[in-house]
């Protein structure tokens, strides 16, 4: 009698035994992550403020004023897995905040009405916030995913100018763009998974118009490499 309980007990748990590995990179999933990016504007040189200068300040080749800059930031992403053997696709949201700053302060010459002026001059553009959405797609190999991904990108910037030649002005611009990257990803457990994403954004057109003179059109291209966790239901 015990013998033919331990047998059906045995028969009635094995589909579950066999049912209880989950397949990794499969349903819903949120984390975070932090990270390094580099912002750099591009379209400035020259003809950025309309007005010819005496001496180097206000060229684009020059470092008086930084149009290149890393540091780091941080993200907070959310997105879903559909899992087809080993081909793993989906779309994911993230929102990133934090990281480099453009501009500077410096003194500068220039000519107004047949006259040379000196000034000080300060410029600061620095990011508000931004959001992706991206479609990802990539290959699951055991226990790690190694993807691709690209979607639309939204940068909304914070922009400051200061000194009697710019003008003391502040306010926010925003534009939309697009964002492609790489990444791969590892499940520590049967919820939790941390990986690398490398991604680069680029936005044209920002429209300056009030605060720069000249050519007020100017893109931007931001690059983020971010280490990142997630916790998957």
């Amino acid at each position: 009698m015990l013998h033919r309980l331990a047998l059906l007990l045995s028969l009635l748990a094995a589909p579950a035994q066999a049912a209880d590995p989950v397949m990794p990179f499969d349903g819903p999933y949120l984390g975070g992550g932090v990270g390094t990016g580099r912002l750099s504007a591009d379209g400035v040189p020259e003809g950025l403020f309309g007005i010819d200068s005496v001496g180097p300040a206000f060229r684009g080749d020059d470092a008086v004023f930084s149009l290149d800059d890393r540091a780091a930031g941080y993200a907070l992403h959310a997105g879903y897995d559909f899992r087809r053997g080993d081909f793993v696709f989906g779309p994911e949201l993230r929102v990133f905040a934090g990281g480099p700053r453009l501009g500077g302060d410096a003194p500068v010459s220039y000519i107004a009405s047949g006259r040379i002026f000196s000034d000080e001059a300060a410029l600061a553009i620095e990011i508000d916030h931004g959001v992706t959405a991206t479609l990802r797609g990539g290959y699951a190999i055991g226990r790690t995913l190694v993807y691709g991904a690209a979607g639309l990108a939204y940068l909304d910037i914070d922009v400051a100018t200061a000194g009697n030649l710019l003008g003391d002005n502040a306010g926010g611009f925003r534009d939309t763009g697009y964002a492609v990257g790489l990444g791969v990803e590892r499940m520590l457990g049967a919820r939790v998974s941390v990986g690398a994403q490398y991604m680069v954004q680029r936005f044209g057109d920002f429209d300056f118009e009030g605060y720069l003179r000249g050519d007020r059109e100017v893109d931007f291209e931001m690059q983020s490499l971010e280490l990142r966790a997630s916790l998957r239901f």
